[in-house]
Order: C-alpha cells, then sequence, then structure tokens
C-alpha cells in the first residue's frame, strides 16, 4: 500500500516522533506535495487501468497485457512489469499540459538484465525519459538537448528510486534521495513545450527503445521540488501502516462509515453484513455513519464502498475487473472496497446483474480473519467464532471472482416468482428465499457477463412449420414434425435440421432483427439430435461406440421408432460433430454478411455431450455450455465420459462453461456425492472453464449438506493456477505413471519440443525444469483432489466436538450413494430400493452418536440438531411413500394408514420449516403435487 502524508518535512519530524513513542495524526491525501498532476502508485493490483490518485484523473490504459507484481518494496503492494511490447498512457489533459514553467517527475525502477535502452515516461512534444544502458537520460521540448543527467550509476536488477527536476533554468536529478547532477541549462526561465499527445509510460514510437523491467509509483509534477522534498516523496513509501482495534476487552474502538448519500445498495448491505458479524461474534455493535458525519474521537475507522476517504488512500476498485475488490489497511485504517454497481444484490438473482465487490470484500475479511463460515442458509447454518478483542492489522487483499458466471437456479417452480405449494407458511417461504439469496452472496455467486442463453427454438414451429418445413427434423418416417414419442409431440421440443443452409440464414436474420445481441444463440431445443434427412446423415462421423452397424443405423432407428420405441435415436450415434459443423456453419454465414466477430452461444447437451469425432478448429468465439448426461449414481465410467468430452470441447478451441443438471437428484434423501462433483469440477475448471451455470438449487441442506457445500466453494473458493494442477501431466485426467513417463522425456530431452500448455515439466513455474519439479510432481501425485479435502475439512471441522461423528455420518452415505449401482433419481420409485430400512436404521444410529458428541458444545449442538430434522423428513418421507404404495397395491384397507402418514409428514414439516432444513417448495413440486 502506498501511505501518503501530506505534511511536509515528515522525514524530519518522525524520529522525534519515535523518540517520544508518540503516533501522529495522519491526513491521508492523493499526493505529497501541491502541484502533483498525476500520480500513478500502480495499486490496483489486477485490472487493465492505472488509477490517477492525485486527483486529475489521468488515468492510464493498457495497451498489451498488463503483468502485475510485487511493489519496490516497504508498503508498496504492487508494481507494473514491461516486457518490450506492453505498456500503457493516459490521453492528453489540460493538468499534464500544465507541466510548462516547471518540472517534476518521480518513480521508482527495476530494469531487467538484458536492458539497454528503456522509455519511463514520454510525452511527444513535451518531455521524455529513458534509461540509456547505466545513464538516465532526458529530453525536454523547447528547453533543451538531451541530457545525460545520471551517468553510469543505474544498474539492472535492482530498485532505485529516481527523480528528476526542472524549475525554468535548472536541471536537477536524483537517485535514492541523493543529488547526482545539478546543471542550469538556461540563462533565464524558458518553458517546456506542449503538445497534445498522451502521456506515455513504458513506450517510445520507433526503434527497440521499449521499457523491459519494473516500475512503480509514477508521481509527475507542474512545479520543481526540493531536494528536501525529493527525499520525502521517497520515504512516503516506507511508512508502515498502524493495526486497526475494532473491539477491545469487549468495548467498540472503531466505527463502520459508508460514502455519503450512497445509491449503491451493495454499500449499505455490505456495512449491515460486517456491523452484523462483528456483533455475533464480540456482542458489540459498532455504528455506521455516513462519511461527511463520520465519528472524530476514534484513532481508525472502516470504510466500506467509494468513500473519499478510500480514493485519497490510493484505492479504486473501480479500476479493477466487475466484483473485484480491495482489502487494505492504509494509515490507521481499514477499507473494504470492491466494484459495484447500481441494483438491489439480493432477491432472485437468476437475471440479477448487479456487481457486488464491496460485499465480497466483507465476506473476504469475514472469513479470512474471523474464521466464519455458511454451511447453508439463516442463523442455523452460521458458524461466526467469538471474541473479546478484535484487530485488522496490516491486510492487503486484491480479489476477484474466480469465473466470470456462477449461478444456481434459483427462478423455478419451487424458487422464486411461482406457486407456494408445499409450504405452511407463505412468509417463512419469503423469509427462506431472502436466506437462500443472501447465503449464494456470502458465498460469492455472481457474474460480470451473461450466459443467460437457453433453447432459442422453441417458437419455430408455432411460426416457420408451415413455410418452412425444412428447417426442422425429418423423422425416420421421413416426415418433417415433433417427435410425437416425446413430450407429446410438442412443437417446442422439435429438433431441427441442422444442416439446412436456410436454417442458417433465418438464424442470422434473426439475430440482426433482434438487435444483433452479444451471441448468436444456437441451442437446440431441450430434446435430442434426430434430423434423419441426407444431409444431416451425411455430416455425421462414424461413432465408435454405437452398437449397431455405422451402415444400418437409419434401419434400426426406423424400426424402432416405427415401435413407439422413444428412444429410437439412440441408433443415430454421437450427434457431436454435427452439431459442431452446425454452429461453425452458422458463424460462417454471419462472417459472410460482414460481421467478422460473430459469437455463437450453444450446448453440448443429450446426443452431442460426448466428444466430437472429427478434428474440428472452433474458435474462441463459440462457447459452450457442456451439460453431462447424468445425474445420478456418479461412477467411475460417467465421470470419464465427461472428462473426456470436455477435453474434446476444450482442444477445439471454444469457450466452455458448466451447465449440469446434477443437482436436479436425490430429492430429500441424503445422497452424498460430494467428493466426486469436486474433483470434476476441478478437472473442468483447469481446463479452461470460465463460467458455470447450474440447474437447479432444490434446497435440501438438512440432508445434501457437503453436496451443496462443495457446489459452493469450488466456484468461488478455488484457484485456477498451474500450481494447483496436481500432477497430471499430461492433462488425460488421470494422475499415474503416463504422468512420470512424459515429465520423464521433458526433463531427459528437448523440453522446448513439448506443448506450451503443459509448461513442458516445470511444475513449480520458475522458469527450470530440475529436481525440485520431480519432487513437487511427487507430491503433489498423491494429492489430486487436495482442494476437495480441504473443503470438506472446512466444512467438518465447523461442528466442533462433533466434526468426527458427523464426517462418519455423511462418509456413511457416500458409501451408499456409491452403492447404488444403475438405478436412477432415487426419488418415490427408487429411493425405497436404495435407503431400505436397514440401511436407514445405520444413519439413525450414526446421527446418534453425532448427538452425543456435539453436547457441551453449543455451535455443535445447533449445527447437529438441524441435520437431524433432515434425516427425521427423510424418515417420514420414506415412510408416506411405503403407505401409499400399499394403498395403491391393496386397496382401501390401506387408505386410512396413507392419509396418517402423508399427514404425520406435513405436519412435521410445518413444524420445522422455519429452520430453513430444506425448501418445501422442490419437495412438494418434484413428488408430492402428484400424490
Amino acid at each position: 500500500m502506498k501511505i501518503i502524508k501530506c505534511y511536509k518535512e515528515i522525514w524530519l519530524m518522525r524520529r522525534a516522533f519515535f523518540l517520544m513513542a508518540v503516533l501522529p495524526a495522519l491526513i491521508i491525501c492523493n499526493h505529497v506535495f501541491a502541484g502533483c498532476v498525476t500520480e500513478l502508485l500502480m495499486e490496483e493490483g489486477d485490472a487493465n487501468v492505472v488509477g490517477d490518485t492525485s486527483g486529475s484523473a489521468n488515468n492510464a490504459y493498457f495497451v498489451g497485457q498488463p503483468i502485475w507484481q510485487g511493489g519496490h518494496g516497504g508498503v508498496s503492494q504492487y508494481c507494473l512489469r514491461f516486457d518490450g511490447s506492453n505498456y500503457f498512457e493516459a490521453p492528453d489533459s489540460p493538468s499534464l499540459d500544465s507541466i510548462t514553467t516547471g518540472f517534476t517527475m518521480t518513480a521508482w525502477i527495476n530494469v531487467d538484465q538484458n536492458s539497454a535502452s528503456d522509455t519511463i515516461v514520454w510525452k511527444l512534444g513535451a518531455f521524455r525519459i529513458w534509461k540509456n544502458n547505466a545513464n538516465l537520460t532526458i529530453s525536454l521540448t523547447g528547453v533543451s538537448t538531451v541530457q545525460n543527467v545520471v551517468l553510469t550509476t543505474i544498474p539492472n536488477g535492482l530498485w532505485q528510486h529516481i527523480a528528476i527536476t526542472y524549475n525554468g533554468q535548472w536541471l536537477k536529478a536524483y537517485v535514492n534521495g541523493t543529488s547526482v547532477y545539478s546543471n542550469r541549462v538556461n540563462g533565464s526561465n524558458v518553458s517546456i513545450a506542449t503538445s497534445n499527445n498522451p502521456l506515455r509510460v513504458g513506450w517510445y514510437n520507433s526503434g527497440s527503445i521499449h521499457y523491459r523491467g519494473q516500475i512503480d509509483n509514477i508521481r509527475l509534477y507542474n512545479n520543481a521540488l526540493s531536494s528536501t522534498e525529493i527525499i520525502a516523496d521517497k520515504s512516503s513509501d516506507i511508512i508502515p501502516t498502524q493495526p486497526l482495534t475494532i473491539i477491545q476487552s469487549g468495548v467498540a474502538a472503531t466505527a463502520i462509515v459508508i460514502p455519503t448519500g450512497t445509491t449503491i445498495e451493495t454499500e449499505t448491505v455490505a456495512a449491515n453484513e460486517l456491523q452484523y458479524h462483528i456483533k455475533q461474534a464480540t456482542g458489540i455493535t459498532l455504528g455506521i455513519y455516513e462519511e461527511n458525519n463520520k465519528p472524530t474521537t476514534f484513532n481508525g475507522l472502516i470504510y466500506i464502498g467509494k468513500c473519499d476517504a478510500t480514493a485519497s488512500s490510493g484505492i479504486n476498485a473501480y479500476y479493477l475487473d466487475d466484483n473485484a475488490y480491495v482489502v487494505r489497511n492504509v494509515g490507521n485504517d481499514l477499507f473494504l472496497s470492491g466494484h459495484d454497481s447500481t441494483g438491489s444484490p439480493l432477491g432472485c438473482l437468476h437475471l440479477n446483474d448487479t456487481r457486488i465487490g464491496t460485499m465480497l470484500a466483507v465476506y473476504k475479511y469475514l472469513e479470512k480473519y474471523m474464521g466464519v463460515k455458511w454451511l447453508w442458509p439463516g442463523p442455523n447454518g452460521e458458524v461466526i467464532p467469538t471474541t473479546h478483542d478484535l484487530v485488522a492489522n496490516n491486510i492487503s487483499i486484491i480479489g476477484k471472482p474466480v469465473l466470470k458466471h456462477t449461478r444456481l437456479q434459483d427462478y423455478n417452480p419451487w424458487n422464486w416468482g411461482f406457486s407456494t405449494g408445499g409450504w405452511a407458511s407463505n412468509v417463512v417461504r419469503e423469509n427462506y428465499m431472502n436466506a437462500q439469496s443472501l447465503w449464494m452472496r456470502r458465498q460469492g455467486f455472481c457474474r460480470s457477463i451473461n450466459l443467460e442463453y437457453s433453447h432459442v427454438f422453441e417458437n419455430w414451429w408455432d411460426t416457420y412449420h408451415d413455410t418452412h418445413p425444412e428447417y426442422f427434423n425429418m423423422l425416420p418416417d421421413g416426415t418433417r414434425r415433433p417427435d410425437p414419442y416425446y413430450q407429446g409431440g410438442s412443437g417446442a421440443s422439435v429438433s431441427m435440421c441442422l444442416s439446412d443452409p436456410n436454417f442458417h440464414k433465418q438464424i442470422v436474420n434473426s439475430w440482426i432483427a433482434t438487435g444483433r445481441p452479444e451471441f448468436i444463440n444456437c441451442c437446440e431445443n431441450d430434446t435430442a439430435i434426430k434430423c434423419t434427412c441426407p444431409r444431416c446423415m451425411a455430416w455425421d462421423v462414424q461413432d465408435p461406440d454405437l452398437t449397431v452397424p455405422w451402415s444400418e443405423r437409419l434401419i434400426y432407428a426406423r424400426n424402432a421408432f416405427n415401435t413407439a420405441q422413444s428412444d429410437w435415436y439412440k441408433y443415430l450415434g454421437s450427434m457431436s460433430t454435427r452439431y459442431a459443423k452446425f454452429i461453425l456453419a452458422v458463424q460462417q454465414e454471419a462472417e459472410s454478411r460482414g460481421y467478422a466477430n460473430a459469437k455463437i452461444f450453444g450446448f453440448a447437451y443429450w446426443n452431442y455431450y460426448k466428444k466430437p469425432l472429427d478434428e474440428l478448429n472452433l474458435n474462441n468465439r463459440i462457447t459452450i455450455g457442456v451439460v453431462p448426461d447424468y445425474y445420478f449414481p456418479w461412477t467411475d465410467a460417467r465421470q470419464q465420459t465427461f472428462r473426456d468430452s470436455w477435453n474434446a470441447w476444450a482442444d477445439g478451441g471454444a469457450q466452455l462453461f458448466l451447465r449440469p443438471n446434477y443437482f436436479l437428484a436425490g430429492y430429500n434423501f441424503p445422497v452424498n456425492f460430494s467428493r466426486r462433483f469436486g474433483s470434476d469440477f476441478l478437472f473442468a475448471l483447469r481446463r479452461d472453464m470460465f463460467a458455470t451455470i447450474f440447474d437447479s438449487l432444490t434446497g435440501q441442506w438438512s440432508t445434501q449438506a457437503p453436496n451443496l457445500y462443495m457446489l459452493a466453494r469450488v466456484q468461488t473458493h478455488v484457484d485456477t493456477g498451474w500450481e494447483n494442477w496436481g500432477a497430471d501431466v499430461n492433462g488425460d485426467g488421470r494422475i499415474d505413471i503416463g504422468d512420470l513417463a512424459v515429465f520423464s522425456n521433458w526433463w531427459l530431452n528437448d523440453v522446448t519440443s513439448c506443448e506450451p500448455g503443459n509448461r513442458c515439466g516445470d511444475i513449480n513455474g520458475n522458469g527450470d525444469v530440475n529436481f525440485d519439479d520431480f519432487v513437487q510432481l511427487a507430491g503433489n501425485w498423491h494429492n489430486n483432489n487436495a482442494e476437495v479435502e480441504s473443503i470438506l475439512d472446512e466444512f467438518y471441522n465447523s461442528f466442533g466436538h462433533a466434526k468426527t461423528e458427523v464426517r462418519a455420518y455423511f462418509d456413511y452415505w457416500e458409501e451408499i450413494s456409491d452403492a447404488a449401482g444403475s438405478q436412477t433419481l432415487p426419488d418415490e420409485a427408487f429411493a425405497p430400493q436404495i435407503f431400505t430400512p436397514s440401511v436407514m436404521a445405520v444413519g439413525r444410529t450414526l446421527m446418534t452418536n453425532a448427538q452425543n458428541a456435539a453436547e457441551g458444545d453449543p455451535v455443535a449442538v445447533r449445527l447437529v440438531n438441524f441435520l437431524e430434522k433432515g434425516l427425521t423428513n427423510a424418515e417420514k418421507t420414506l415412510a408416506a411413500i411405503k403407505a401409499r404404495q400399499d394403498y395403491i397395491n391393496y386397496g382401501n384397507s390401506y387408505l386410512s394408514a396413507w392419509q396418517a402418514a402423508h399427514a404425520d409428514l406435513n405436519n412435521y414439516r410445518a413444524l420445522v420449516e422455519a429452520d430453513f432444513i430444506c425448501n418445501m417448495g422442490w419437495l412438494d413440486y418434484f413428488v408430492e403435487q402428484y400424490w
């Protein structure tokens, strides 16, 4: 962090202050001295913009890829590395053109060893400063010829503070605060010329005089600083921050400050969330004040969002990516700020575009420094460690979401916007929905892009079937119509003729007519690809997994269709290649009309989910949502198919996001696939996943808590970096002797010939392939799913005294889930076969063990009791299912028993629904509305 002191000659006073053991009251402002027209502190840490904190708005924008690295030292957290091709520039401005009668440039530089001539700062037609071998060189247009102001004292590979001043006559230079050059270049005052050219850092317009190395803390002034001020400029970056005491011995020692008159609801929610959690942890309620009314009695304050003090401290999160955030101590204060936007951050999140960076800053602080966890929605799921003292010290975090789009579908018949079936109280239902929304935000769910596209051709049958029947699938009987054996022959579920050129043209026409949104939506309807016309069939590539002869596949499909088999299309084989050719054809159609950058959106779904069987060159303007073709149970074979498919689509060049239906499985029963899901998710995340959409959030928290906790944490709290890739060196989705063989080949042979994406054995990323990489390979070999286990440890450790017993309880349900074999969804039909009385009896015993272990630990008692209610709900559900089946099978003599079991189930759910043990609406929607 850069801490800028406004009072002059602080360097003379510091020794006296320290001797007196007095901490001075600091006034934070944008720059050290008057006349500063540009201050580029480079504390963004992760952005495409370098913000000007001088107040002049000379924000600089990158050309090329910014490379953020650790700062030059002291309290500087970040700097920028330049590789000879990247640079940034700020547009011309009146403040930059005010540099005429006086000039100062200060900066920290660290030039690479291979550096020869490197431009540091340049404004064509005004001034240029560069390093020429070991010389520091300056040119001031209109003043003098090129001057070597520092001779042979600027080494490569070492941080140096440099300063150049000009007062109209004298040109001076300083290195590390020491004067190294002073020359009167004019007998009378001569002004520097102005120009309308931009200010550039790291670039020159010709030759190879581009900067290579690191730069930090550039300041430009329109006057000449004195030698004393130059020393203060240098020293301003090494004065440490002070700890902020928040709560001391049960007493508030600070307050929360929000921007004056804020219209950003995210800032208000963030402040309330911080206040709430601190009160739960300490029993103390911190005051919340607008900045124009902030208290003056505390040594330091907590600033939330885009306060004036935040900007004065060199923090502007709006220079960062959407939803990015900063948590930082500066001076005596703590700043929590992020890239936000207007709009409500809560409620239904399905189409919610509100950026929530400041909320994420607060949640990062609560998790990392207060140990807070949110296991499930509502107060019953909060784990907030108690304390009498709370101090924020030496914090500096810049973060952003791992993925561009994360969503758990919460707009469906059992969530927002639909009927209230299943709930005894509409008030409780509303409270549950709000708690669920807040839980998702606390876990970090948000989005910076819009991927809300779905089945686009659902209305086309009604619109075009008379005029353009060629748009639609040809069925095996030769007709073009919806499949009569699927969805009752609904036109909304018709499959399309993907090879038809007129169809491609109409898709592009429709895209143009709707204003050319970001993507051309090519999502097939919610059905398999079924067209059997000769042209479509000719697009296909032989499927090695097809169990009938390839040349006879239409015969088999026709026979199955003619005998009303609903899955007749399975005889056509994989349609993935056909679909890939289709989206490329649509993109090419758009390009042929002058839309060279046309972007396509589609799904890999149904019988086109598996990997394409042809070597097709997709591109990064094609976005594919991969929809695995399974729910439950998870098997090794299904997982391998998913990984093979993901790799194939990724290798084809498309951008991928995960769009599964996994979490529709399980009803309210204790299925546990958290490990398998986490492992598959990490596999895809490390292989170019950039977003997710999950259908859907069924909310069975008390029976499926590990699944849902894993679902949240892997999306929002796992890094994508190479260092976490485990040891899957060859990228085949497994860790075995093959990885060691590939690594050994790289190590012993020509490592430059290997695939760049696999880093050529440089596992630790230090630029060399050596024994250290082998050691890391060996270590990671046995920890491929370390993050998965870490998330589960985090979950189970929250249960305190009962952590071992709760782990045993859910491990048991994992064993039962893995043993489900070929069963499908554990719903009314299959659940009794999986969750038999003897299976449930063991589960009840393990739950009792957990309850006994939790005694004496209030948090553990609360959490375990929540899980117990879920188990009871599952037991009563099974009892009702059995009673209903008895009534169906054996008649009216079992009617009263069925009615009693059903009433007992409903009464119990009404009793516990306010505890948010599950979404009662899902249970009603999925099964019980049909009872």
